[in-house]
């Protein structure tokens, strides 16, 4: 176990890591030479003054302060930019050849997502926008958020012939 001998004014105080284990007047140490060996042979041989008890305050200070930081920005991130309403959640169900319901009216701030379910024995998908589901087994349901639009949009079934058999969903847009 090492230990330091700090020099406070006329006390000499004998530590162990952080926790201060004994304070010396001078006069009360049975050798000079011991002392001076175990400053030699000590993790520090710095003495602990003002200045060093005001850096370690100010460091903890500025932990704080960026904890508290980040703290506040994730709040603000979490917060919407869109409308208090939020995203609209509409949930699709794939029945034959239909998106049932095949529509949806929002503003153009309101981002669309939508949890597709297959109900039917065939695979299917969703093209809409930019965004695609990628393949929607039977029995299987996806979440996707395919983001704000600007103006009426229509998706469809991207597999072969599903489209022209009326496979087809409708964003509309309010002004």
């Amino acid at each position: 176990m090492r230990r330091r001998l700090t020099l406070s004014g006329r006390w000499r105080c004998l530590h162990d890591r952080s926790r201060r284990l004994a304070c010396l007047n001078p006069l009360d140490l049975d050798d000079e030479g011991e002392a001076q060996h175990m400053m030699k042979h000590s993790r520090t041989n710095r003495p602990t003054s003002l200045v060093s008890r005001r850096a370690d305050s100010l460091a903890w200070l500025i932990i704080v302060a960026f904890i508290t930081t980040v703290a506040y920005c994730a709040v603000l991130r979490g917060s919407p930019s869109h409308p208090p309403g939020g995203p609209v959640l509409q949930d699709i169900r794939i029945t034959g050849m239909d998106f049932t319901p095949s529509s949806i009216e929002v503003d153009s701030s309101t981002p669309v997502v939508l949890r597709i379910t297959n109900d039917d024995s065939r695979e299917h998908n969703l093209k809409l926008g930019s965004g695609f589901t990628g393949p929607i087994y039977p029995g299987d349901s996806v979440v996707f958020d395919f983001g704000t639009f600007e103006s009426d949009t229509q998706g469809w079934c991207t597999k072969a012939g599903h489209k022209a058999m009326g496979m087809v969903y409708d964003v509309f847009v309010r002004e």
